[in-house]
């Protein structure tokens, strides 16, 4: 795992645009390399980063499982109009509370940063502490 720099973090963010989308991407990123997910993306070319995104949100809100993969069924027909099946997607997410326990982790410090009105430069360097850059 490869921790980045403050000073890093500020080269990075000045040669793109700044938003909270670009903490958004990283925590998801950092979840797409604690799987497969060359292999699952083939399977499954209709779960787009918004869906995986989705998935680790949910989690981290300690959302019931079951309704997690419904909302996550739905969101599937309704982006790419492919019906992804329920259980299919109860196993995928069977296990990702522990598996994307990092980006979740992530996924609340990001919030409350948020929440408290942060730079996004300090909101990045405290978000890549704990995700895969």
């Amino acid at each position: 795992m490869r921790y980045i720099s403050k000073v890093s973090i500020l080269l990075i963010l000045q040669n793109i645009e700044l938003s909270n989308d670009i903490i958004w991407q990283a925590i998801t990123n950092s979840a797409k390399k604690r799987f497969d997910y060359g292999s699952f993306s083939k399977e499954h070319p209709f779960v787009t980063d918004k869906v995986l995104l989705k998935i680790i949100i949910d989690l981290a809100s300690r959302k019931d499982k079951k309704a997690i993969a419904s909302q996550v069924q739905e969101k599937v027909l309704e982006e790419s109009g492919k019906s992804w099946n329920i259980q299919e997607i109860e196993t995928f997410i069977a296990d990702k509370d522990q598996i994307f326990k990092r980006e979740m982790f992530a996924t609340g410090i990001f919030g409350n940063m948020l929440y408290e009105g942060n730079e996004l430069e300090d909101m990045y360097y405290e978000v890549s502490k704990y995700i895969l850059i």
